[in-house]
């Protein structure tokens, strides 16, 4: 695996800033993960603020999502 691996995740998005997304995986606020949006890309909306976030494996590994 290499650092340039990319994964889709869907996450619960729980707000925005200009630099990050706080985001989690099964819908818990108190277990949200902050993802620069540097590192990530948002795709279209799934419902009910789900989305599908693209990022690094090792992104998503290091907050847990993968």
């Amino acid at each position: 695996m290499t650092r340039n691996e990319l994964v889709d995740v869907a996450c619960q998005q729980h707000h925005e800033t200009d630099k990050a997304f706080l985001v989690s995986d099964d819908g818990n606020r108190e277990k949200a993960v902050w993802l620069p949006k540097s590192q990530v890309e948002r795709g279209d909306a799934k419902g009910r603020g789900v989305y599908i976030f693209t990022m690094p494996t090792w992104l998503a590994t290091d907050k847990g999502l993968a």
